[in-house]
């Protein structure tokens, strides 16, 4: 079977977020190429005993959309990231920024450093689909075998049932693993949701006596 893309779990960041109150106690590999944006950007709020600032958010709500705009305009990785973390000391419980630094990482294939942001991004978001599509598919171009993986593709669909990139994600994932049946369960929500499957895909789980609704 053709592989989907990982951008596919990587497309919806537009929805809206919810934030809680906690402060992030973010740590990476000391030779992750994003532990200068930490050092410079989360110093603040990674040391035990300082004060939390009051979270900016309308500054960080202005960095995050400058962040995609440069991203998807230039493809500027570092002004991305500079956003981006920007937007996490002006708001520290700012999910759609920690999401922005797991999205970029992930894009560059720097997958311990997406899992790590996606993890925060839940901390503060426990409803928005992409966030757990985005960690169980990092979590499987790691390690196909974790057992997380199923469970946080079920509460992606879950929280978010017409997130329709979650059904496709989760139903190569598990034909990946042998599960046809579950797969083609899976795949025909996404049908009922009004997505075309691709032929070649249809056929493949028909020849795995599977049969996709049309």
């Amino acid at each position: 079977m053709s592989r989907i893309s990982l951008i596919l779990a990587l497309l919806s960041f537009v929805l809206c977020f919810a934030c809680n109150s906690a402060i992030a106690q973010v740590k990476v590999d000391p030779k992750s190429p994003i532990k200068k944006y930490v050092d410079k950007y989360m110093a603040t709020t990674a040391k035990k005993g300082v004060p939390a600032p009051k979270p900016n958010r309308a500054a960080a709500k202005k960095l995050i959309e400058h962040g995609w705009h440069i991203f998807k305009t230039k493809l500027d990785y570092d002004l991305a990231y500079t956003d981006f973390f920007q937007a996490i000391k002006a708001d520290p419980t700012s999910a759609p920024a920690y999401f922005g630094v797991a999205y970029l990482s992930s894009n560059k294939n720097h997958l311990a450093d997406a899992i790590i942001f996606y993890r925060e991004a839940l901390k503060y978001e426990k409803k928005f689909g992409p966030i757990y599509t985005n960690l169980a598919t990092a979590l499987n171009l790691q390690n196909s075998n974790n057992p997380e993986i199923g469970v946080l593709m079920e509460q992606s669909i879950k929280n978010c049932p017409k997130f329709t990139d979650a059904y496709l994600i989760y139903g190569d994932f598990l034909a990946a693993k042998g599960d046809w049946t579950k797969a083609g369960q899976v795949v025909n929500q996404a049908v009922k949701l009004g997505v075309k499957i691709p032929p070649d895909f249809v056929t493949e789980f028909k020849q795995h006596g599977v049969k996709i609704d049309e």
